[in-house]
């Protein structure tokens, strides 16, 4: 769904429009457990990379060469925390390079940056905005 978000700025009297594109996804798995459930609904922004900040939920594709299932079915949405930006250095150590981002799942056992190292901002899909309540059961 595309909502055209339109911000007035009252001190410049200008108008400025933006595009962004919002997702509804469905949580599958346990790696931000305890902050997600498996069956959880997020929203999610599409953002490009610049606006990524530390502690940040994203959306990303790990490519298929990742995809912790071994499958063969190209690349894997998953859900993960941004906890180091191009220039810091990860937790274990790990400088991160330009244009990569350290991300990691909330469940300590999650498959995260802390196994295949950081990722590309490129593959950063969006940016979880909230946890959608469930809708109550009808009848």
């Amino acid at each position: 769904m595309a909502v055209l978000l339109v911000i007035l700025a009252a001190a410049s009297g200008c108008v400025v429009a933006a595009r962004i594109t919002l997702l509804i996804v469905t949580v599958r798995g346990g790696s931000m457990h305890p902050t997600f459930h498996h069956g959880d609904r997020v929203l999610v922004a599409r953002r490009g990379p610049r606006a990524l900040v530390k502690n940040v939920v994203v959306l990303v594709r790990l490519p298929e060469a990742l995809n912790p299932t071994g499958s063969r079915n190209g690349p894997s949405l998953v859900l993960k925390r941004v906890v180091a930006l191009p220039g810091d250095t990860a937790p274990g150590g790990v400088p991160v390079p330009p244009g990569h981002v350290f991300v990691v799942g909330d469940a300590e056992d999650s498959y995260d940056s802390r196994h295949f190292g950081p990722l590309e901002t490129d593959l950063i899909q969006g940016v979880v905005l909230t946890k959608l309540r469930k809708a109550p059961r009808m009848g």
